[in-house]
Parts: structure tokens; C-alpha cells; sequence
């Protein structure tokens, strides 16, 4: 099964289906931001946060466009949000 496929069942409410991409996403995740820069607490914290967003944010997943684009363009968007929290701090 594609990871669009298991995106569109957590879109469409299978949220178990989630676990599957956590399990395979999250070690490439927390490596993307640790590459970035981030303190270890700080990647787990922005990992965290990428898929507290795909939960969120599942319904807008359309599944002819790339999971994993979709997926980086939430951690990107993350990352930019802390940074911000992190000027006002």
C-alpha cells in the first residue's frame, strides 16, 4: 500500500493508519531537522508537532499529490512557526 493510500484511509478517519507513516517517517524527520541545526529536544518537539499537523490538517490531503511532499512542506512550515515562537521568546 502507497503512503497516499494510507494518507487518504487517515483523511478519511482510519486514524490507526497513521502509525504506519509515523513508523516510517519519524527517524527521517527528526534526522531532517537535526541536520537543520536543532537541538536534539527541539527535533523531537518539531517531530511531534509534524504530526499533531497531519492529524489536524488530514482532511485538506488530496491523494493524487505526493504524501511526502505534502508531508515536508507541514515540517517546513513547523519549523518556520518555531522560529517565530522563538523571536518572541
Amino acid at each position: 500500500m502507497t503512503d497516499e493510500l494510507i494518507m487518504d484511509l487517515v483523511a478519511k478517519g482510519d486514524l490507526d493508519k497513521l502509525t504506519i507513516l509515523f513508523e516510517k517517517y519519524h527517524p527521517n524527520l527528526f534526522n531532517f531537522f537535526r541536520k537543520r541545526g536543532h537541538q536534539v529536544s527541539a527535533c523531537e518537539d518539531l517531530t511531534q508537532n509534524v504530526f499533531e499537523r497531519i492529524l489536524k490538517y488530514r482532511t485538506s490531503y488530496q491523494v493524487s499529490n505526493s504524501f511526502r511532499a505534502w508531508f515536508f512542506r507541514i515540517a517546513r512550515n513547523v519549523e518556520v512557526d518555531y522560529f517565530k515562537q522563538q523571536k518572541i521568546n
